[in-house]
């Protein structure tokens, strides 16, 4: 099991790491996890030379019955629905009814994976794409309602993966005290309701150049923010995000009084987001529609030794911070193409009036959940 949530810490760098890179000026909000698990569907229902990609991208290096029985671990550790605090994975793989073969779908996609199979008719996109759109608003508890527009493609097997979070402060903040605040954008000065603690006792490190604070969340899960000292110095962290550097840092995390100023965060964006180009550019090759079993064999132009490859993972994420706590969200869906396609009273303060990353964290596995960055609160 430690394999699998140091690789997906590890996917959680790059991905933080490349989407910083790509320049975008715009308020990210990622998920990981869902990456790792909507491809371990596609992982679990190949073989051959797509299987060995898969396992490739993945970082796999134990067997298969090793790698699913330790996702099935992971997952079902960070699964809780509990008072206040639900937290759940979801997963379905959707196959062409016309190119269905029931014989070929393998034991480890229901076994370990866990995912619902469903059949979808082509010919009918605008009824196939809300069906798809209402699994996902179910899944994710209605806080994604679809990932924009008709989802169907010219591929016989759609893979989707959802993830939700809804989860209370410790020790939520007072209404009372949200008032207006300045929060200082890479474009100008905002003015956005603003949540005060002044005495707050949470882990905290001072690092060049800026700080690293942890407000806990009820049943084991923690709100990590990365706090440049300078309005413009973001940038800088972000190229520090790198595999170990953050569980490194929060290693060396120890108590102290936080005097802690947050935004209220209500960021929904309207479309997906492509997420494979911050992990690797040119798409990713699977082996062919051979490789995977559940399909039956193609003719013409979608004959079994046609390639398959993926050139997007769509994703579609959602953040809200609020006084009583945190709610996130994601959905994902690779596109895929067959064919030539101790206390320390040292106060440490964490004004959140200037652009910053976050992260969501499990403790108890040192997992990241969800992660990303608000440059501008005021825009979805």
């Amino acid at each position: 099991m430690q394999a699998i949530i140091d690789r997906s810490n590890v996917l959680a760098a790059h991905l933080y790491a490349g989407a910083a890179a790509a320049g975008t000026g715009q308020n990210l909000i990622l998920c990981p996890l869902n990456v790792t698990t909507v491809l371990s569907q596609l992982l679990a229902g190949s073989i051959g030379q797509g299987h060995a990609s898969l396992r490739s991208f993945l970082g796999c290096t134990e067997t298969d019955a090793i790698y699913f029985a330790g996702l099935d671990r992971v997952l079902k550790a960070i699964a809780t629905n509990q008072g206040v605090t639900h937290v759940g994975v979801a997963d379905s793989l959707w196959v062409d009814q016309a190119c269905f073969a029931p014989a070929g779908v393998p034991k480890a996609l229901r076994t370990w994976i866990g995912a619902d199979l469903h059949r979808f008719d082509a010919t009918q996109v605008a009824a196939t794409s809300q069906q798809m759109n209402d699994w996902i608003a179910v899944a994710t508890r209605g806080h994604i309602t679809g990932l924009g527009g008709p989802i169907l493609h010219p591929s016989p097997v759609i893979p989707l993966s959802a993830f939700v979070l809804e989860a209370q402060w410790s020790y939520a903040f007072h209404p009372k005290q949200t008032v207006p605040g300045p929060f200082t954008t890479p474009t100008g000065v905002v003015t956005v309701p603003m949540m005060h603690d002044p005495d707050d006792e949470s882990l905290a490190l001072r690092v060049p150049g800026g700080a690293l604070a942890i407000r806990h969340l009820v049943d084991g899960l923690t709100f990590v923010v990365i706090l440049p000292d300078a309005a413009n110095g973001l940038p800088a962290f972000e190229r520090q995000i790198r595999a170990g550097s953050l569980p490194t840092w929060l290693k060396q995390a120890q108590y102290h009084r936080c005097d802690w100023s947050v935004p209220v965060l209500d960021l929904a964006p309207a479309q997906p987001c492509d997420v494979l180009p911050f992990l690797q550019d040119g798409g990713l090759a699977v082996g062919t529609r051979a490789d995977y079993p559940f399909l039956a064999p193609g003719t013409g132009a979608m004959a079994s030794n046609q390639p398959a490859l993926i050139t997007t993972i769509l994703q579609r994420s959602s953040l809200s911070v609020h006084e009583n706590g945190i709610i996130a969200a994601s959905a994902s869906r690779p596109v895929m193409f067959f064919g030539d396609l101790a206390v320390d009273n040292t106060i440490v303060a964490m004004h959140l009036d200037r652009p910053f990353a976050w992260f969501v964290m499990n403790d108890c596995l040192e997992l990241i959940l969800m992660e990303g960055r608000v440059l501008d609160p005021t825009t979805r």
